[in-house]
């Protein structure tokens, strides 16, 4: 509902025919044919109450101050498009398993951009936002993205020595 401020008519939207609120969500399992572990390699000794947060509540640490190495399901890389729906015709799937050691520095990155897109999803972005962006830096020339980062660093600097220097 709109209300025009100057002639103080009110508005009311049109019900959409082409969306039914009242239909029951069909929720439809997919499969993915590529499943990556990364087991997290990291050398550094934290000191007692050092660990970072999203570190230490990942591990399990035992009494003795040790921990196991972090094996985790990287799925970062999976956009919508690679998945397909599992139903009745279905009669075979492929499965490509990988493994790759992780540096703790990607894995939080990882995890935090995880971490990010729920976030937004939960505040109502939609999916295809993260693909896009997954697109982007998966598709595009990294000396690129960094130029482009370089620019808009330097362009914003510029902008701010400009406003403090007009006033």
């Amino acid at each position: 509902m709109t209300k025009n401020l100057l002639t103080g008519e009110i508005n009311a939207p049109e019900p959409s025919l082409e969306t039914d609120q009242n239909a029951p969500l069909e929720i439809i399992s997919y499969w993915s044919s590529n499943i990556t572990f990364g087991l997290v390699l990291d050398h550094t000794q934290f000191k007692p109450g050092g660990m970072p947060h999203q570190v230490e509540e990942s591990l399990t640490i035992h009494e003795s101050g040790a921990y196991f190495p972090y094996l985790f399901k990287n799925d970062f890389w999976v956009m919508t498009e690679d998945l397909f729906p599992i139903n009745e015709t279905v009669t075979s799937l492929d499965l490509h398993l990988s493994y790759e050691p992780i540096s703790l520095f990607k894995w939080q990155m990882f995890s935090q951009l995880d971490k990010s897109f729920q976030t937004q999803s939960e505040y109502g972005l939609n999916d295809a936002n993260p693909d896009e962006f997954k697109r982007m830096l998966r598709d595009t020339n990294p000396f690129l993205l960094g130029l482009t980062f370089a620019v808009t660093l330097l362009h914003s600097v510029f902008d701010f020595l400009a406003f403090k220097n007009g006033i």
